[in-house]
């Protein structure tokens, strides 16, 4: 009788782990997405941002933390070239000399060519095969998405400026409040 009831016990609190798996990632999403208010606050579509894409789309959240996180001052118009949809980010970046290959790296703009415009990521974390990406829209709803894939899933990695590029700790702050600074004074 112990032994069943110690196996009930058991079943009772795994059910409950997985129950709370759900929240747990709502949480974390929530956590990971400080995209700016004013964007995501409104309608998807609403507003051109900063960095010239429309808001709550993909590409607006990726040219955020490129400036945000690796310290870039990225915009639709970086290098002198018009990045548009994210089907077109892979060959702006080579017209630029941008490395872009299959191996993911934290800081890296993660790119899909399919499905209409295409998509883009930021890379966030890369585990064992798997990279976690950051990204809005993911499936047109227009909000944020933290979400762990097989790092072979996307079609390939932009690197612009990654952040396990050899840079120290403080370098990669340093960078990312100039550009913060440099966002908030245009």
């Amino acid at each position: 009788m112990k032994k069943k009831a110690r196996i009930l016990a058991l079943l009772l609190v795994i059910l409950i782990c997985v129950a709370m798996v759900p929240f747990a990632a709502a949480a974390e999403e929530t956590e990971n997405d400080d995209y700016p208010e004013e964007l995501k606050g409104n309608a998807k579509d609403s507003l051109v941002d900063p960095w010239r894409f429309y808001n709550r789309e993909c590409t607006s959240f990726v040219a955020w933390r490129l400036n945000d996180r690796n310290g870039v001052a990225f915009d639709n118009g970086y290098g002198g070239v018009l990045w548009g949809n994210a089907e077109h980010w892979d060959d702006a970046a080579r017209s630029l000399g941008v490395t872009v290959d299959d191996r993911p790296a934290v800081g890296a703009v993660a790119y899909w060519e399919g499905g209409g415009a295409g998509h883009v990521a930021w890379v966030s974390s890369v585990e064992d095969g798997h990279v976690w990406v950051e990204e809005y829209n993911w499936n047109s709803d227009g909000a944020f998405h933290l979400r762990c894939v097989d790092e072979h899933l996307p079609d390939g990695y932009i690197h612009i400026q990654d952040l396990s590029a050899g840079l120290s700790e403080e370098a990669v702050l340093f960078a990312a409040a100039s550009a913060r600074y440099h966002v908030m004074s245009q």
